[in-house]
């Protein structure tokens, strides 16, 4: 929601004086504050330094190349050139912005003078960070420490909402969009979280932190299967009460104390006629239970 705030007051102010600047090409303000502007203040700031030395440097190549390309064709081949190489760059990187802005300044200079559309990209640019840097700064700023706090708990609260998705599935049917939703953005956070770690040696807890992680993506692979079962019916009618009451002991078990007193009584209370149904209910909670010894570094 931080971000989501941040993000509309870029693109608002940014928006905004596009669309009064009565300078051509003026939506490269816009554009570049939306490159720029990251989910915690870390990486924007990074993305502030390198997106301007990438910036500079492909203006040096236009202005250098430019002169030298044979009329209407070189142009066109050189920008595909710089285009291909551009999508071929990893984002974020400082010679990621050498291709666009090779890219962009071809195409640019084709109705205006070359040096002008260098001079524009550059001025742009600086606005974009000015205002990126200032939104960052006073206007709902979040830090990459506390992010990752956040997304582990995001990670336990994806999987109360998959339960309440499992449990919908045993009164009827069950929207498999909503499923793949809910995946999509379990795996986004879990790299996410994962890439904070690697990038942080030194974190204290990190090998425990990353075998919560890994335990956490274990537990909803087998949400997947359990979901699964469900759509097959593999529950019978007569054991969805059952299962009904053992949902609430999860949720009310996983998130938000992690509270584990329980789930030695729930996993032996697993009796199912369909055997794939206790293996997974088994092995979820083995893997739940086994969050108990690393409580202590899980930061909430």
């Amino acid at each position: 929601m931080r971000f989501a705030m941040r993000l509309a007051a870029v693109m608002t102010a940014t928006g905004a004086i596009s669309f009064l600047l009565p300078v051509t090409h003026s939506y490269w303000i816009p554009l570049n504050a939306f490159l720029l502007l990251q989910p915690s203040c870390e990486d924007s700031s990074y993305r502030m330094k390198t997106r301007p030395i990438g910036t500079l440097i492909g203006c040096v190549v236009e202005f250098l190349i430019h002169p030298l390309l044979p009329g209407l064709p070189g142009q066109l081949g050189f920008a595909l050139v710089m285009i291909s190489l551009m999508y071929c760059a990893t984002p974020g990187t400082w010679y990621h912005p050498i291709f666009s802005t090779g890219y962009a300044l071809t195409l640019a200079s084709m109705t205006m003078d070359g040096t002008t559309a260098i001079t524009l990209r550059l001025v742009y640019l600086g606005a974009a960070v000015a205002i990126v840097f200032l939104i960052n700064r006073f206007f709902f700023p979040i830090r990459r420490d506390a992010l990752f706090r956040y997304n582990i708990k995001a990670l336990f609260r994806l999987h109360n909402s998959y339960w309440e998705f499992i449990r919908r599935g045993l009164a009827g049917d069950t929207d498999l969009s909503v499923s793949c939703e809910i995946l999509t953005c379990f795996h986004m956070t879990y790299e996410d979280c994962m890439g904070y770690l690697t990038q942080h040696p030194a974190l204290p807890h990190r090998s425990d932190l990353q075998t919560v992680l890994l335990t956490l993506w274990h537990m909803f692979s087998e949400l997947e299967q359990m979901h699964y079962l469900v759509r097959t019916q593999s529950v019978q009618p007569d054991e969805a009460g059952t299962l009904l009451e053992m949902i609430d002991a999860i949720e009310e078990e996983l998130y938000p104390i992690i509270d584990g007193r329980n789930i030695p009584a729930l996993r032996r209370a697993l009796h199912y006629r369909e055997h794939g149904v206790t293996y997974v209910l088994t092995r979820y909670l083995r893997h739940a239970e086994s969050l108990l010894q690393y409580k202590a570094c899980i930061p909430f």
